[in-house]
């Protein structure tokens, strides 16, 4: 949908780009854990992995390596799924200090949380692109720039898949996150669908979607926009983290409007030694039509040109839930006697408008999803089994009503 003159944010981060190793802080429980480094490979099988509204399908034969030579990275990951091999998670980047370029099928999660996003999240496949990433953890000795504190800006470019309403849509997507305080985290982004079918895929066509032109029959473009808030106040120990997320699919004086919104609280707390952080997060797609009429019910993720909607491979690209539904989430992460123990629960009221063309339910759904995830390190094997419930048929692909358990088992050698 129309979000004009986003050129300012896209001029940001060029000008971040344009000046000049990174290390990220993060709590006990927030480390990214890879099996994978220079000289070991890792074999994940999956088992019984039922879709869900929450997550794919990812049962099959998963072969991951990790390629290092200097300041070069590859990482191959290879998933065979009934006679299909997949290649998502595969890419090559570089790193110079604090500038990253990489290009492949790297996931994206763009959110203040760490389980959901409106924007980019693990829903969907990954989109491959190529993309450019400059971060900091000190503040620029630069006018203005000074005052942001540590920042990351990134920019990619990607291709979506052709079996779509669009043939050869891509996918353009811009982030630029600043810290100007300690306690304050913020963030900007836009992401665009453009080119593709009979629009115009060139440079000219590129840059045109950039400075957020008029739209013709030539040139089109499904534009998203949005911020996020993350707030970890001192006076609690910084136990405590507030957050908030919001796109908007049409423009009002300049501004992204029509808003779908995310918000969450987090406690960070130990339990019998170990750590715990419990979460409760609330997200809503629905969207009330203007006085002047625009909006309105079906606006998040959809599209009047772009008829496949802001999806890759099936899948809306931000949160799971789709447009025009409400979710409330109880997360829960625990450590003991050498378990990870992962919880969630929600509550969910999908397609809230009746609307016939939605991804997920034809019919509006109201309904309940719980989930308890174990994993086991054993020496050089890890073993995970999740048990999943959920009181919702939704379409094929998305789950059906009843009981599921999945098991995983990765081993690196």
């Amino acid at each position: 949908m129309f979000f004009p003159k986003p050129f300012y944010l896209s001029l940001l981060i060029a000008l971040i780009l344009n000046l000049s190793a990174v290390k990220l802080s993060a709590s006990e429980l927030q480390k990214e854990q890879s099996l994978s480094s220079a000289n070991e490979v890792t074999l994940q099988l999956n088992s019984g992995d039922s879709p869900s509204i929450w997550r794919r399908d990812d049962s099959g034969v998963k072969l991951q390596k990790l390629f290092t030579v200097e300041d070069l990275y590859a990482n191959l990951s290879a998933t065979a799924t009934d006679g299909d091999i997949m290649w998502d998670g595969s890419y090559i980047e570089y790193k110079s200090q604090n500038w990253l370029f990489g290009v492949g099928k790297k996931g994206r999660h763009w959110s203040p949380s760490r389980y959901n996003s409106l924007i980019l999240s693990q829903n969907a496949r990954p989109v491959p692109s190529v993309y450019l990433r400059y971060r900091t953890d000190f503040a620029l000795d630069v006018p203005l720039l000074k005052y942001f504190g540590p920042i990351e800006a990134e920019t990619f470019n990607g291709q979506l898949e052709q079996a779509r309403g669009v043939p050869g849509a891509m996918l353009f997507g811009a982030r630029f996150k600043f810290s100007p305080t300690r306690d304050l985290d913020l963030g900007l982004f836009r992401t665009a669908q453009w080119g593709g079918g009979n629009f115009n895929s060139s440079p000219n066509g590129f840059l045109k979607m950039l400075s957020g032109e008029n739209h013709s029959d030539e040139f089109d473009y499904n534009q998203l926009g949005g911020f996020s808030a993350s707030y970890t106040p001192s006076f609690s120990d910084r136990s405590y983290r507030f957050y908030l997320q919001g796109y908007g699919e049409d423009e009002s004086g300049g501004l992204p409007s029509c808003y779908s919104k995310l918000f969450g609280i987090e406690k960070e707390a130990r339990l019998q030694g170990r750590p715990l952080i419990i979460t409760i997060e609330a997200a809503d797609t629905t969207v009330d039509r203007t006085e002047g009429g625009w909006c309105g019910p079906n606006t998040a993720y959809r599209n009047g040109h772009y008829t496949s909607g802001y999806t890759h491979h099936g899948r809306v690209m931000g949160h799971s839930i789709d447009t025009e539904s409400k979710a409330l989430s109880l997360y829960v992460k625990h450590e003991v006697s050498g378990l990870n123990i992962d919880l969630a629960a929600s509550k969910i009221d999908l397609n809230r408008d009746n609307l016939p063309s939605h991804r997920l339910s034809s019919t509006r759904k109201k309904g309940t999803t719980a989930e308890i995830s174990i994993t086991k390190p054993l020496d050089q094997i890890v073993l995970n089994t999740r048990l999943a419930y959920q009181d919702l048929d939704l379409k094929n692909g998305f789950g059906t009503k009843g009981l599921s358990i999945s098991f995983s088992l990765s081993s690196s050698f």
